[in-house]
């Protein structure tokens, strides 16, 4: 599964990993930015610092 520009990785892999998905690899260079926090899984002490 590839997913590029969608903001919406963070619950997908969330979601496959409750499905019982056990090896993923997840590639993302990108950091947490506060217009993140409404849409993804990352908390206020995510910000700044890498997704991945």
């Amino acid at each position: 599964m590839i997913l590029a520009g969608s903001g919406i990785g963070s619950n997908i892999a969330e979601c496959a990993l409750r499905f019982g998905f056990e090896n993923l690899t997840i590639v993302d260079g990108d950091r947490v930015e506060f217009s993140n926090l409404n849409r993804q899984n990352y908390t206020y002490e995510d910000v700044s610092t890498y997704k991945t």
